[in-house]
């Protein structure tokens, strides 16, 4: 209780239980649902205690600026955003206090196997004992059409663009839900002839 005085700043109520609470809540939402009753609306917004950045090995010549993509908690349509403390090589995609469930879209350029590794800043705010590191998560499939046992592509070999779709559920666990590669190619097309005339 001292614990939590301290990091509330105020004293913690000890007049209601777990079960009054979800009691309460129940009849709350009971209430908001049914034509008998008029109540004030209200709603919970679920949110991670901590920081999470995303890494990635960059490729020779890299120097890209990542762009980031957003969908927040109520699944509405992504828009841009910028990526908080975005750098060559790594970026908070999911700041403190961060809505969840949440999705964020990555667009990095490769032409290879990657790796994006999950972890804690360092001046996160995490309990004592905490590690670092929360995951590691191999892309592969790269260079499109390419089969297992192929010799890996050249540096200067053209680069794709990849979406990879990272996701923080509602549980606060750390997902990659997809990832895709766009190939884009130029077709010219000819225009008929015109008929000769008659």
């Amino acid at each position: 209780a001292n614990s939590l005085k301290e990091w509330l700043g105020k004293d913690v109520s000890r007049t209601l239980n777990q079960e009054e609470s979800v009691a309460r809540g129940c009849a709350l939402q009971g209430a908001m649902l049914s034509p008998a009753f008029r109540v004030r609306d209200f709603s919970i917004n679920e949110v991670y205690n901590y920081p999470i950045n995303i890494s990635w090995a960059n490729q020779a010549g890299d120097g890209e600026a990542v762009s980031m993509e957003t969908d927040e908690a109520a699944d509405s349509a992504a828009t841009a955003a910028p990526a908080g403390g975005s750098k060559p090589g790594g970026s908070e995609i999911f700041s403190r206090f961060n809505s969840m469930p949440c999705t964020k879209m990555l667009t990095l350029y490769r032409n290879s196997t990657f790796q994006l590794a999950a972890s804690y800043p360092e001046d996160a705010p995490t309990p004592a004992g905490t590690v670092s590191k929360i995951s590691d998560f191999t892309i592969s499939g790269l260079p499109l059409g390419a089969k297992p046992g192929d010799a890996p592509p050249p540096a200067d070999a053209p680069k794709y663009k990849c979406k990879v779709k990272v996701r923080l559920d509602a549980n606060g666990i750390l997902v990659v839900e997809s990832a895709q590669a766009i190939e884009e190619k130029e077709v010219e097309f000819w225009e008929d002839a015109p008929a000769a005339p008659a």
